[in-house]
């Protein structure tokens, strides 16, 4: 299989229905120039000016982003503010799935991303972090189903994804 398609699969496994983000990341792939203008704004604030650091893995991350499936929280974890972002995420609303024992942790840092990740198995999705350059993490909420596919797909276009823990 050629790269194109792995875009693809990982775009509908992440997003699924959504040609609209298979369509971004094949034109940061294929005319970052264009990428560049369509997300100038989003892309200033990464500190990216020019077509050559555009990347279509970032476009992926952006584009799950602004579609509600994926969310970007900063190092400084905070409980409360977690449940809220990933609750919010599609996976989650759409089975209106309350991270109580989250919410009502009193941990900090990366501890809270374990309470979160065994809280999401007890509803058969996983929190998956999308590794990029900076100091955020880039988190997602995928169906436990779909999660081995997602890696493998990772992999196979030589970026980094993981499980938590």
């Amino acid at each position: 299989m050629d790269q194109e398609h792995y875009w693809n699969d990982i775009c509908e496994h992440l997003c699924p229905g959504d040609d609209s983000l298979r369509q971004d990341v094949k034109l940061s792939i294929e005319n970052p120039q264009s990428y560049l203008e369509k997300f100038d704004d989003a892309l200033w604030e990464r500190g990216i000016e020019e077509p050559s650091f555009v990347r279509p893995w970032l476009a992926l991350v952006d584009g799950l982003i602004s579609r509600g499936y994926a969310c970007e929280m900063d190092w400084k974890l905070d409980p409360n503010e977690l449940a809220f972002q990933l609750e919010k995420l599609h996976p989650c609303k759409s089975r209106n799935i309350q991270l109580s024992s989250l919410r009502n942790s009193t941990e900090v840092g990366a501890q809270i991303l374990l309470i979160a990740a065994k809280e999401l198995r007890n509803h058969s999705l996983e929190l998956l972090f999308l590794e990029i350059d900076g100091d955020c993490y880039p988190l997602s909420v995928v169906p436990s189903a779909k999660t081995a596919e997602v890696l493998s797909l990772s992999q196979l276009l030589k970026q980094n994804a993981a499980i938590y823990p």
